[in-house]
């Protein structure tokens, strides 16, 4: 069996997510995987610290391959930048929480400078947000009507490209004259696998693998992606999880207001 790429994106402080992927991916396929995060461990949720002990201990067990930085991210540890309302006072929050933990305090901020910002690896790209913007960029599924934006990013693209930041997992194809998207399908009701869906060397594709721990596509189980990158198939996991923990952590703690408790429970 080839080893499979597992690719998590958009966690935002969400232990109670986090750690039912983490599960799942473990039961599912032993240890023939690696593990590839492509940002925003913190922002939005309640556990920062919780989510980043268990990145950094992922990576000294040497499971995870590949952390790259997101918008929250580096947020985190610079001044935010374009972050208003809900999401500034949640990473504002996350700040404090993370400048007061103490002897942590090194270890978390050493893992979040020391994530790239874009790499290549397996014959792919792996970004947070896009080709053209790798931490602030969004490509929207709707982005495919935009002739002039899709183009431009089109042109900056070598080939298959990962990512996360919409929370909105799917396929983009911009090798054609008109750019599309397709959303994942056929989640089988035992396994929660969609179909799987064919890559192309040589075409310019944009997978995105959704989000752990805040999904926006009407589903509020958690997300991630796997990827063969010798056949070049990739497919889609949905994951329960409680939720509600989450929501009820996020409760006590103001700075997060109630518009991203509700979320999690719409899945949008």
């Amino acid at each position: 069996m080839d080893e499979l790429a597992i690719v998590l994106s958009d966690i935002h402080s969400n232990r109670e997510a986090l750690r039912a992927c983490l599960d799942d991916i473990k039961r599912r396929f032993g240890g023939k995987h690696k593990l590839y995060f492509l940002g925003d461990a913190v922002g939005y949720g309640p556990n920062p610290k919780e989510v980043l002990d268990d990145l950094i201990k992922l990576e000294e067990d040497g499971q995870l391959a590949l952390a790259i930085l997101g918008n929250h991210d580096e947020a985190a540890i610079f001044d935010p930048d374009s972050f208003n309302g809900a999401a500034l006072d949640a990473i504002m929050w996350t700040r404090g929480v993370l400048e007061k933990s103490g002897r942590r305090m090194d270890a978390y901020f050493e893992f979040l400078s020391g994530m790239k910002r874009r790499a290549k690896l397996l014959g792919v790209e792996f970004v947070h947000g896009s080709v053209r913007g790798p931490q602030s960029e969004y490509v929207k599924p709707e982005d495919i009507y935009d002739e002039a934006k899709m183009g431009k990013i089109r042109d900056k693209m070598e080939g298959i490209v990962f990512c996360g930041h919409t929370h909105l997992p799917g396929v983009f194809d911009l090798s054609g004259t008109q750019p599309t998207f397709q959303e994942p399908s056929g989640y089988d009701p035992d396994t929660l696998m969609s179909n799987v869906v064919l890559l192309e060397k040589g075409r310019k594709q944009i997978v995105n693998v959704g989000a752990v721990g805040q999904p926006r596509d009407d589903d509020n189980r958690a997300c991630y992606a796997v990827f063969n990158p010798t056949a070049l198939e990739v497919a889609w996991v949905r994951v329960p999880y409680d939720y509600g923990k989450t929501m009820k952590t996020m409760e006590g703690i103001p700075e997060l207001q109630p518009s991203l408790r509700e979320r999690l429970r719409l899945g949008r």
